[in-house]
């Protein structure tokens, strides 16, 4: 009884582990519904950390997407959250790239850990020159 037990767990825990994976691969590769009739300039896959208030989600690559369109950008994982480049401030930090907001509604700290940082800190600054905080 003990051996069959064992086999069943190892062969579960795999088999959990990837349908988590793929669940959370297919939710952050889902559109809003904002995002359907534009076209992606540029998307990014990383990781990021969000903290909201006492709670904090770290998740690392691949779980993080960010798609670039002409007026906003989206942060996507297994939340949503969209920023016009006006409403938005970028500092590169020790922790990742720092996106301040004020939206109340999204996690109080965004921390994006992309390959290219300096790629998407190039598109925000064209898109808001006097938004960017980057170190000197």
């Amino acid at each position: 009884m003990d051996k069959s037990l064992a086999i069943i767990i190892a062969v579960l825990i795999p088999v959990i582990i990837t349908v988590v994976f793929i669940k959370l691969i297919r939710k952050r590769n889902e559109l809003l519904e904002i995002e359907l009739n534009q076209e992606v300039i540029d998307s990014f896959i990383g990781g990021g950390r969000f903290v909201d208030g006492l709670v904090t989600t770290k998740l690392s690559y691949p779980f993080v997407q960010v798609r670039l369109y002409k007026d906003f950008m989206v942060i996507s994982y297994f939340k949503k959250l969209v920023f016009k480049y006006t409403e938005i401030n970028v500092k590169q930090t020790l922790r990742g790239l720092q996106v301040i907001h004020r939206n109340r509604s999204y996690p109080d700290k965004v921390y994006l850990s992309l390959f290219d940082n300096e790629q998407l800190v190039d598109f925000i600054r064209n898109h808001n020159n006097d938004r960017i905080s980057l170190p000197t």
